[in-house]
């Protein structure tokens, strides 16, 4: 009888195997891609973006309903100028690193944490500043915050280049752990302080202090395989340009909150973050799938990025319609169940979420890099990001919250349109 149902199962799992395998098979071919591959990669970072969505949701549950609407406005905004701040640490640098670990030149992370940590000071200098305006100001509440983020700016930000390594050698179960580790450790340290206080530093302090702890043994880990492989230099000094190059577009990815803390109001830009912070998980994943072809982009011919990477985009369009469309259906129900005091941010996310389908244009951008074409990046950013600062400028005033949600669709529509002229001049 054990035999017959050991052997039951046995058939059942073979025959989960055997459709697991043959789905696969049919994406890849839709697709032209190997899906084995993304599916493998996907499993575990797939693994691991899940904790972190669930890390992030509790977070955000603790957010809506322990800390009111204007201290979260001032929490995003800080977080919005490290943002910004960050810029000045290099960080291209971390794809760089990717693209040289998928090719045997790991060793390329030591002299690029030693940049961004050198670079990063001209951020710390910025960000005493700005401390020391609000201190003139009289206002401790950011005078604080602001400190903080200054100290924690040269150590914080360049160890996120390890995770390059990880995702470069393919080692996705290290990658997923150390992601999952980060997340659960930043979001229990903001719930906990959230329990006790609604004080913004104190929050701020938990949630950079657990990312930094994570962070730093993530380092321990990868030390060892970077000290064993040669460095590339000359993708370490393209690394250095192109984050040069694309300055302006991180400035312009925080472009919204700066923008709408000092054209609207602290609650505005609460009301919107939330809205922002539904698509995070879902947008992370998919940039998780996007990084996920570094390696094999970084090591494919010119041949093959010319006649299959425009079709696999145009496909992958076609497969996160279904997927978003439910997406949208169930975001009323989930706002009301744990964020009520957010309602206002559904139809705002509803609408963002369309954004979702096009994340694959981001795969034009890996190919450029992986190519090291650094002028095209260059004007890539200054026309896509430059867009992107004139529509908040320009919608938020005459539409407020809502003219915030359509620059972010114009702005990412500009932005795919500018890659994809700039790809087809250099790649096709």
């Amino acid at each position: 009888m054990e035999i017959r149902v050991t052997t039951h199962r046995k058939i059942k799992y073979d025959v989960i195997i055997f459709m697991l395998n043959t789905g696969l098979e049919k994406i890849g071919q839709f697709l032209q891609t190997d899906a084995h591959y993304l599916f493998k990669g996907s499993s575990w970072l797939g693994m691991s973006q899940a904790i972190a969505a669930l890390a992030s949701f509790g977070a955000a549950v603790a957010f809506a309903n322990l800390l009111p609407p204007n201290d979260y406005g001032t929490y995003k905004y800080v977080l919005g100028v490290m943002g910004v701040l960050a810029v000045t640490t290099l960080p291209e640098l971390s794809t760089v690193v990717v693209q040289t670990s998928a090719k045997g030149a790991t060793g390329t992370l030591i002299p690029a944490l030693i940049a961004r940590v050198r670079f990063s000071f001209i951020g710390v200098l910025l960000g005493l500043g700005i401390a020391g305006y609000y201190a003139f100001q009289g206002n401790i509440e950011l005078t604080i915050p602001f400190l903080i983020v200054a100290l924690a700016l040269p150590i914080i930000e360049p160890l996120a280049t390890t995770q390059g390594v990880f995702v470069g050698k393919r080692l996705f179960k290290e990658a997923a752990i150390y992601t999952s580790v980060t997340a659960v450790a930043s979001a229990v340290g903001v719930i906990v302080v959230l329990l006790f206080t609604d004080n913004v530093w104190m929050v701020l302090l938990a949630y950079l202090l657990a990312t930094l702890v994570s962070r730093f043994f993530r380092l321990r880990q990868v030390w060892k395989i970077a000290k064993q492989e040669k460095v590339d230099y000359d993708a370490l000094k393209f690394g250095m340009h192109l984050s040069f190059s694309v300055a302006i577009a991180g400035v312009a990815a925080n472009a919204d909150s700066l923008i709408l803390w000092h054209m609207t109001n602290p609650e505005t830009l609460a009301v919107y973050a939330f809205a922002v912070a539904t698509l995070t998980p879902a947008r992370t994943f998919l940039k998780t799938l996007v990084n996920l072809a570094h390696p094999k982009i970084a090591v494919a011919n010119h041949e093959t990025l010319q006649g299959n990477l425009l079709g696999r985009i145009t496909r992958s369009w076609f497969i996160l319609l279904l997927p978003v469309a439910l997406f949208i259906t169930i975001m009323p129900f989930i706002y009301e169940i744990f964020f009520p005091r957010y309602m206002e941010a559904v139809p705002l996310a509803q609408v963002m979420a369309l954004g979702l389908i096009f994340t694959p244009n981001k795969l034009l951008s890996v190919a450029l890099i992986a190519r090291q074409k650094a002028g095209p990046l260059y004007h890539v950013g200054i026309w896509a990001s430059g867009a992107r600062i004139i529509l908040f400028v320009t919608l938020v005033p005459l539409f407020g919250i809502w003219g915030a949600v359509f620059a972010t669709l114009l702005s990412q529509t500009f932005s795919g349109l500018v890659t994809y002229i700039f790809f087809k001049r250099k790649i096709s």
